[in-house]
């Protein structure tokens, strides 16, 4: 078999720059979902919402999310988990600015199901990245600030 000129060997992974980019991404997601719960008041008045049309504001993330999870951790399993993480967090992004532009309410939970979306893509990966770019000595500590930085969100939502 003839090398060929795009056969060159894959640049060298940085694990501490894997490490920092799944924080970011475990804090922003936990951090979206909580925090538009103290938002909804003003999101009520700005939009115009009544109390059902508030609750899909909120469910619609977190039903995406949970309903995607395993399959879109399936499909990272079969075409990558770095290509499934990075799409993720680009359309978790852009869902993020589309949520911010909304001007009704469909548009708003339209907006919310995509970041669930992307989520799912971003949860289904993120570990099973660093399970395999830390070494066994070093993957309790990569994977507990991964950890933190979900809680942190979490907490820091509301």
């Amino acid at each position: 078999m003839k090398n060929q000129p795009h056969d060159a060997p894959a640049p060298a992974i940085n694990p501490n720059t894997v490490l920092l980019i799944t924080i970011i991404a475990s804090f922003s997601t936990p951090f979206t979902l909580s925090s538009v719960n103290v938002a909804l008041p003003a999101i009520s008045r700005d939009l115009n919402l009544g109390a059902l049309e508030l609750g899909w504001v909120s469910l619609s993330f977190l039903l995406a999310s949970s309903v995607l999870l395993a399959p879109l951790g399936r499909a990272a399993d079969i075409y990558g988990r770095k290509k499934v993480f990075s799409a993720g967090f680009t359309i978790f992004t852009a869902a993020s600015l589309l949520c911010g532009l909304a001007q009704s309410s469909w548009q708003l939970i339209l907006s919310r199901v995509l970041q669930g979306f992307g989520a799912s893509m971003i949860f289904g990966t993120g570990i099973a990245i660093l399970t395999t770019v830390f070494p066994a000595e070093k993957r309790g500590r990569a994977l507990g600030l991964s950890a933190g930085a979900v809680y942190l969100g979490l907490t820091l939502g509301p």
